[in-house]
């Protein structure tokens, strides 16, 4: 879902923003899962919360883990390649 914001959300168009696939804490019931979202400057949108937040409340909050990141041109040419959103292997 991150990654369609990434490449087709006209607010994150104009900016530099980066898809970051990770690891966050789920707050239902503390479990470690996989999740995508997208890097701004100081920022971070939650594409499933519908949501953005300062970076560092974002990772206080959700214990977030970066895994990897790329950019809007690297997301697309690694979707292109897989077939899928992410997260890729390579």
């Amino acid at each position: 879902m991150a990654w369609k914001y990434l490449q087709f959300d006209d607010r994150f168009l104009a900016n530099h923003w980066t898809l970051i696939h990770g690891e966050i804490v789920r707050p239902l019931d503390g479990e470690v899962i996989p999740h995508a979202w997208l890097a701004g400057e100081n920022k971070v949108y939650d594409a499933v919360l519908d949501k953005t937040f300062e970076a560092s409340d974002y990772v206080a909050r959700y214990r977030a883990v970066v895994i990897s990141r790329c950019s809007r041109l690297e997301a697309a040419h690694a979707a292109a390649k897989h077939g899928h959103s992410g997260p890729w292997a390579d």
